[in-house]
């Protein structure tokens, strides 16, 4: 009975040693939020299609989405949407393109997918924009 005993302790030691190892970050791992990110990318999107009917409400949701990335990315990552700008090779992929009258051509007129950044500046999740095309 007593070796029972002791063997049993030794087991639930190792166990509650398991635990602590599986539950306490190590310092400076980075934990990715893949479905914050994602979320956010559809908060925008619900954002750019309440801007032509709702537009104060399109602010406001607006105000709701950099408020989460200030809060919930913990000044860790950073959300890169180059609206109108070119799309940098190194941070995003191409998947098409739109008609947008108010984007000159071969910019980006739609952030389908943000890119994500360490603050480092290492890149974390590649995005996806489609780019202005001319009719």
């Amino acid at each position: 009975r007593a070796k029972a005993e002791k063997a049993s302790k030794k087991v639930e030691g190792g166990f509650a040693e398991l635990r602590s190892q599986r539950t306490e970050p190590k310092s400076g791992d980075q934990q990715r939020p893949d479905a914050l990110f994602d979320t956010l990318d559809a908060l925008d999107e619900a954002c750019l299609s309440a801007r032509a009917l709702q537009p104060e409400f399109a602010d406001g949701l607006d105000r709701v989405v950099r408020r989460l990335e200030r809060v919930a990315l913990r000044q860790e990552f950073v959300r890169i949407r180059p609206h109108g700008q070119s799309p940098d090779g190194r941070l995003f992929k191409v998947i098409g393109s739109v008609s947008a009258i108010d984007v000159p051509e071969g910019l980006v007129a739609r952030v389908v997918r943000a890119a994500i950044t360490a603050r480092d500046g290492t890149t974390v999740r590649e995005g996806e924009v489609l780019t202005s095309h001319k009719e």
